[in-house]
């Protein structure tokens, strides 16, 4: 269910989505004496979604968007250590892994563009400022804090011109505070050390350029 509407007269939109969703048998990767895959009982999610866009005036508009998911999975005790059961999954406490979030998900995520363009004789000088950030996610269904990945924010600036002739030059530098985050992490049952992995690009700056053929 959702809202889309316009607001400042017209020089904005605003663009709202709430969501609710349930499904069964989520398949999991799992460590017992080598990998495996067992599938969980049932998960349920709910969240909000929202984006905002608005022209704030002839050289700058914005563009914004942030959600917010909540997730809870159930049946995951085989992931918590027992016993094999006839099956072969491990028996652990019933009472275990229940009610973890999917850890692979960000609780609160978003971004947002802020965009200059300012014309010129021959073309345009533009500009982006750019933010990316999530809240903190991992540490597996076992809820193992070593493969925490913590919250975010990735900044990136631009600065250029666009000339009317289909060409552009932009001067860049993305990851601007150098912050360093990860893909993902596992956290192998707790059977062999746990790890992080896709360590983020660094501050990164350099210039490109651009031809357009009509």
């Amino acid at each position: 269910v959702g809202y889309k509407g316009l607001l400042a007269d017209g020089k904005a939109q605003l663009d709202v989505t709430a969501f609710v969703y349930e499904y069964t048998d989520l398949q999991v990767n799992y460590y017992d004496g080598g990998a495996r895959v067992g599938n969980a009982g049932n998960v349920d999610g709910q969240g909000i979604e929202a984006t905002l866009q608005w022209a704030i005036n002839e050289n700058w508009d914005f563009l914004g968007s942030v959600g917010y998911l909540d997730t809870e999975a159930t049946g995951l005790q085989f992931l918590c250590g027992g016993a094999p059961d006839a099956d072969g999954f491990l028996d652990g406490d019933a009472d275990a892994c229940e009610g973890s979030r999917l850890f692979w998900a960000p609780e609160f995520a978003g971004s947002m563009v802020l965009r200059g363009t300012f014309p010129t004789a021959n073309g345009a000088i533009v500009g982006n400022l750019e933010m990316f950030f999530e809240s903190e996610r991992g540490r597996g269904y076992e809820d193992i804090p070593d493969t925490e990945i913590d919250a975010y924010q990735e900044w990136a600036l631009r600065i250029g011109y666009e000339s009317n002739n289909n060409w552009r030059l932009t001067a860049y530098v993305e990851n601007l505070t150098d912050e360093l985050t990860w893909d993902g992490s596992a956290v192998n049952g707790e059977i062999l050390p746990p790890f992080y992995f896709g360590p983020s690009r660094p501050r990164t700056a350099g210039l490109r350029f651009g031809y357009s053929f009509d």
